[in-house]
């Protein structure tokens, strides 16, 4: 039912399957990557990828328009979704931990393109921030916990979230530290996807 309301069909590669994720009685999806998995021969999800995830009534298969996120990249070929949508926060936090720490652990720089707007303020200042540390030997783990304290909804396109969060911090010679810190975040609503644009303390 699921592959009928949404997807065209699944992608080569990728299958349906729950997250864990639950809000207000509906249930999430994620199209996930497949890969093989390190202890045997079998295929299975890649549940550390990100994911173009869906909040989905369990009982119509409709998705859940009040809260939900996708990510771009498969959006152009593959998706049908409904044009009135909201950010999805939890999602949103986590693709972009996700992609920082592949930024500085990984000096993995394309893939922050996904999550932060290209030449906005948080652009180039994380972009600088993951070569210097990718540079130090530095491996760091964003998010580690994060806790979104609230919300300022600026307009229909414009949000602001006030996260505290927890990174743990393992420098070159190996010694490890958490680093706890508060971080406004701004974000903006483009055609397809949500991206973040600014960053501040509060």
């Amino acid at each position: 039912m699921l592959q009928q309301r949404i997807l065209k069909k699944v992608p080569s590669g990728y299958t349906l399957k729950e997250t864990g994720q639950y809000y207000r009685g509906n249930t999430e999806i994620g199209l996930l990557p497949l890969v093989k998995s390190p202890n045997s021969e079998k295929v299975v999800p890649n549940y550390n990828a990100p994911a173009a995830t869906y909040l989905v009534n369990p009982g119509t298969g409709y998705v859940f328009n009040a809260a939900h996120q996708y990510t771009g990249s498969l959006y152009s070929q593959k998706m049908m979704l409904d044009k009135n949508l909201k950010v999805y926060l939890n999602g949103l936090m986590q693709r972009y931990y996700w992609r920082l720490e592949g930024a500085v652990n990984n000096n993995y720089l394309e893939g922050l393109t996904d999550i932060l707007k290209p030449g906005s303020v948080i652009d180039k200042q994380q972009r600088q921030f993951a070569k210097s540390m990718y540079a130090a030997g530095t491996k760091e783990q964003f998010g580690r916990t994060y806790v979104i304290d609230h919300v300022d909804y600026v307009s229909e396109k414009v949000i602001k979230i006030f996260v505290a969060e927890s990174t743990s911090v393992t420098k070159k010679d190996g010694k490890t530290r958490t680093v706890n810190e508060r971080w406004s975040y701004q974000a903006e609503k483009e055609t397809n996807v949500w991206r973040m644009t600014g960053m501040s303390r509060w």
